[in-house]
């Protein structure tokens, strides 16, 4: 369900979030890169910088659990060429209802950004973002996690390093 958010969060363009309920609630996008206009070449040979940011919260008087996934996929939208997951720890009953945001690093290292995919290799030709939530009193209604501005943006800039053979996995 969409709702106004109940608590604002700066900067966000629109102030409306995707809120879940007692049981995992998922809402998902698959997102064909040269459908958006990118080319294979600029895909495979410059690999920009894929950054990935989520935001969630709860309700102050409901916990909530909230997971993100994110799949850079292949032209088949099968294989699957590098993954985000992110799975924080609940928000408990009776929180500031403050919106978090996903990180793979703290704050100070990566303001605004949660993830970013760097050397990812080419055939990279979708991106699969899903993120679900549920809330931990298991109410019936829309009491679960909260999660809006989320965004995937791709950033191209000087093409990057070749990662040294000992770092290659």
């Amino acid at each position: 369900e969409e709702q106004e958010n109940r608590h604002p969060l700066e900067g966000a363009p629109a102030q409306t979030c995707f809120v879940s309920s007692y049981n995992w609630c998922s809402k998902s996008q698959l997102i064909d890169l040269l459908a958006e206009g990118f080319w294979e070449e600029l895909l495979d040979i410059h690999q920009p910088e894929i950054h990935i940011s989520d935001w969630w919260g709860a309700r102050a008087d409901c916990g909530c659990k909230y997971s993100l996934h994110v799949r850079l996929l292949a032209a088949d939208r099968r294989a699957v060429l590098a993954t985000f997951e992110a799975q924080p720890e609940p928000v408990p009953q009776w929180n500031d209802q403050q919106y978090r945001q996903v990180s793979a690093a703290p704050p100070e290292l990566s303001p605004g950004v949660s993830h970013v995919f760097r050397h990812y290799g080419p055939g990279v030709r979708y991106i699969h973002f899903c993120h679900r939530g549920k809330d931990t009193q298991f109410w019936a209604g829309h009491y679960g996690a909260r999660v809006t501005h989320s965004a995937v943006v791709l950033r191209l800039g000087p093409p990057a390093a070749p990662l040294p053979p000992s770092a290659a996995h």
